[in-house]
This record gives C-alpha cells, structure tokens and sequence, in this order.
C-alpha cells in the first residue's frame, strides 16, 4: 500500500473503523514498508527525526544525570508517531509527583489518549500502560492496575509509580496525535 495525503480532521468529529483503518492503520502499513534504523529499544527505532525530551515532575524537579531520554518521530502532514525511552541511570534523582515529558511537535489539543507505553521495573518484569496529553507540548504516562500492583487504581507515572524507579528500569512509549 502506498502512502497517501492525510485527510484534515474537523473539530469533535467521531473516528470509525473505517476512518482509523484508512488515515492510520493503512498509513502505519506504508510506513513500515521503509528502512529502519538503530538497535532493538534505543529509541531510535524509525528512520526520522531524533529528539530529546525534557523530563519533568509537579513536585521537587528530576534529573537524568547519567541516564537517557531519547526520542524519533516522522511528521507527516499532521500526523506525529513517535517513539520514546527514559532509562535512569546510577546519577538519576526522581524528583518528587507525577511525571511528564515534552512531546517532539506541539500537539493540535490536550486531554487526549495518544498510545501506549511499556515499563519495565527490573525487580519484576514488564506491564503496559497508556500515554496521555497532558497539555500541547507534554504527555504523562498512566496505568491500570499493574501486575505487581493487583486490585490498584489507575495512577499517573511518577517517583514511586508504578514502582520505585532505580537503575535499571525503563520506560518505552509509542505516541500517535495530531499536530497543531
């Protein structure tokens, strides 16, 4: 399938099956028929543009220190697909609240769901959440009752959800919105 021109989305317009299958699914079929580039879960894993995002807390700020925050995104018309990988490291301080980080393009609005994430905690192993837009240039990562968490509510990524962060945790996150 080849690529096509997205279609322009109007104002609280409800997506069907038939729209999402033509303006994403299709698309997301035509982009993976182009090279790839970088290792296994650096990042880096479509050919694109890099970017770094800034990591920031609603308490005391964090810092990344020794680890990584590393992004690629295609923009596409007003497409934005981007992957992303925070990875403390031995230097990292975790701040204090809930966690956010800049998005790559400034997005068309806020409040929306934008994909999924996946957190890996090294104690325990690896369960999923979702990313959400906080605001048009940030997005949060959220959970639902993680594995080692049963029976918890949903809770926003942060110092010590969905567990303590330390070395050797990471967190990926795949984001699809649109752009301003």
């Amino acid at each position: 399938m080849a690529w096509k021109t997205p279609r322009d989305w109007t104002a609280y317009e409800t997506p069907t099956a038939a729209i999402m299958n033509a303006d994403l699914r299709d698309q997301l079929n035509a982009l993976s028929t182009h090279a790839h580039s970088g290792a296994a879960g650096d990042g880096s894993a479509f050919a694109g543009s890099t970017w770094t995002s800034t990591w920031s807390a609603s308490g005391t700020a964090p810092s990344i220190g020794n680890g990584s925050l590393a992004g690629s995104y295609q923009q596409i018309g007003k497409l934005v697909i981007a992957t992303f990988r925070f990875a403390p490291g031995t230097t990292t301080t975790f701040g204090t609240g809930q966690y956010s980080w800049s998005l790559p393009v400034t997005a068309q609005s806020a409040n929306v769901t934008a994909a999924y994430a996946n957190v890996f905690d090294a104690s325990f192993g690896t369960f999923g959440g979702g990313c959400h837009l906080t605001s048009t240039t940030a997005f949060s990562v959220w959970f639902d009752n993680a594995p080692a968490y049963p029976g918890a509510p949903s809770y926003v990524c942060g110092q010590t959800s969905p567990m303590t962060w330390v070395n050797g945790d990471y967190l990926e996150a795949t984001l699809v919105y649109e752009a301003a």
